[in-house]
């Protein structure tokens, strides 16, 4: 589709050439079912419900319609202490990342075109720094929702813990570090929503 094309093109600063190579990439990523995870929405949501269990990530919603920040930016939260890297399935770990990511591509519109995420490192340890399902992400973002994420929130950063990973993660991203802002979960509920919009999770 011509807005599915968009996207790369903006992507890629309208090389066409450039953009249509993308472009044609996920759309065999897509054809072959988010990479040969699930060969359908159904299946992709099966495969998540180990990890949808914890409410490792999702997107923010009050009675089904998506939480929007002061921008009206749909929401997606991560909280990071439900996600073990040493007992966590990646397979259903990646199903439950894609299934949100559609829904916060779905809960955009002409006007708002970005999601946003807040991750909440708040009670962490080593075994959340999960750097295999890192760079997937990393990847999957970078080649098959190009522009679709606004800003990543890296809410109370326990301070070694964050810098040690953050060195690692961070060449990995290039230009994208730039979206990332380390806050407060003070910050959050003061400049993020709007009074008596925070998310139960982050308050």
């Amino acid at each position: 589709a011509f807005e599915d094309l968009s996207w790369f093109a903006r992507d890629r600063r309208c090389d066409a050439v450039a953009a249509t190579l993308k472009y044609e990439k996920w759309l065999r990523w897509c054809h072959a079912g988010w990479g040969g995870l699930a060969k359908d929405r159904t299946a992709l949501q099966d495969l998540a419900y180990p990890e949808k269990r914890k409410r490792v990530g999702y997107l923010a919603c009050t009675q089904n319609i998506p939480t929007r920040d002061v921008l009206g930016r749909p929401v997606i939260i991560v909280v990071a202490r439900r996600h073990s890297a040493s007992r966590r399935n990646l397979a259903s770990s990646q199903a439950l990342c894609l299934d949100v990511l559609e829904d916060a591509v779905a809960a955009c519109d002409q006007y708002i075109e970005q999601f946003i995420t807040i991750v909440d490192l708040r009670a962490i340890g080593p075994d959340q720094v999960d750097l295999k399902f890192i760079y997937w992400l990393i990847t999957t973002l970078r080649n098959y929702y190009p522009k679709r994420l606004g800003q990543i929130a890296i809410m109370d950063a326990p301070t070694l813990l964050f810098q040690t990973a953050w060195s690692i993660i961070e060449p990995t991203l290039g230009k994208h570090a730039a979206m990332v802002r380390l806050v407060s979960s003070s910050d959050i509920r003061r400049y993020y929503f709007r009074s008596g919009e925070v998310p139960r999770e982050l308050r």
